[in-house]
């Protein structure tokens, strides 16, 4: 079942559907959403990308929420706002900023700028 809204989007998959987007992907074999935004990306198994522009949500079980150009690549990994911001470790979180990345098994990065978290459970402040 495909639910497709919205203006120049793609959906595959088992129960997958794009609401309220303008021309954004969803490829996933299951479960993948794309709600509102444009030109996002979901690829992961349920994934899901919220909002904002040029995100992609390709870890299973991950999320971007709204945001620039932000991507969720790690098992059940979210990016919260930001711009240019990644989450490539399992477990991982953006909370926003500018150019952030959160690589580490449940590494975590908290805004800021140019930021990296890249050990097991580490962490970066605000800076």
């Amino acid at each position: 079942g495909h639910l497709v809204v919205g203006h120049g989007n793609t959906v595959k998959g088992q129960t997958s559907c794009v609401l309220s987007s303008m021309g954004s992907k969803v490829q996933t074999h299951f479960g993948g959403v794309c709600v509102g935004g444009y030109e996002n990306l979901v690829n992961g198994q349920s994934a899901v990308v919220i909002g904002g522009m040029n995100n992609s949500a390709t870890g299973d079980f991950s999320a971007t929420v709204a945001g620039v150009s932000s991507q969720s690549n790690g098992f059940a990994s979210m990016v919260q706002g930001g711009q240019f911001c990644r989450a490539d470790g399992n477990f991982s979180v953006v909370s926003g900023g500018f150019g952030n990345l959160a690589d580490g098994y449940g590494a975590w990065v908290g805004g800021g700028e140019w930021n990296r978290a890249e050990g097991w459970w580490s962490s970066a402040g605000m800076g």
